[in-house]
């Protein structure tokens, strides 16, 4: 009886120390997290042997959207998005990932290359509360991406974890890699 009581209050510190932990990441970490996995996810996906690829490495920043995408973007809001953007309570930026990988192709021979994506973030200007998080530009290897893996990147953008999953997957990787 000791031993279970032993056991259960060592469980419940550790989830009280995982919940406390989750609250002192901050929501834009995450998301670059989370940017850097979809964009594993979508190259892995491009693989003739999937479960043979590896990340190597990667790189991560953060740029100004580009002002023939925001344009776009401001042609398309409501104006109420409109009015918000333009007295900077919604900011937008791009996230660009670059991954270099490892995998085989079919006939087991060791390949190496790259791939680049970038996403379209918005988050209030006042907070790190990202709203939402977009990919729109996916190349692997000098080549634009085929239109499945964009319409694999739009789903999987559209299922994007909430805030506290993406810290907690974020408190994961960062304990467990």
């Amino acid at each position: 009886m000791k031993k279970v009581l032993i056991a259960t209050g060592a469980v419940l510190a550790i989830a009280a120390l995982a919940a406390i932990a989750v609250n002192f990441v901050s929501e834009k970490e995450a998301d670059e997290f989370y940017a850097v996995k979809l964009c594993s996810d979508m190259t892995k996906q491009m693989m003739k042997s999937p479960a043979s690829y590896r990340m190597a490495n990667f790189s991560y920043k953060i740029d100004e959207i580009p002002s023939y995408r925001m344009t776009e973007k401001m042609n398309n809001m409501s104006d109420s998005l409109k009015e918000s953007v333009k007295a900077g309570h919604v900011k937008y930026d791009t996230q660009e990932v670059f991954i270099n990988y490892e995998a085989k192709n079919p006939m087991g021979v060791e390949l190496s290359g790259s791939a680049i994506c970038n996403f379209e973030r918005s988050y209030g200007y006042d907070s790190d509360r990202v709203r939402t998080a977009e990919p729109y530009y996916f190349q692997i290897n000098n080549e634009a991406a085929s239109e499945d893996v964009r319409l694999y990147a739009s789903t999987m953008a559209e299922k994007r974890p909430g805030t506290y999953e993406r810290k907690i997957n974020y408190l994961i990787n960062k304990i467990f890699n």
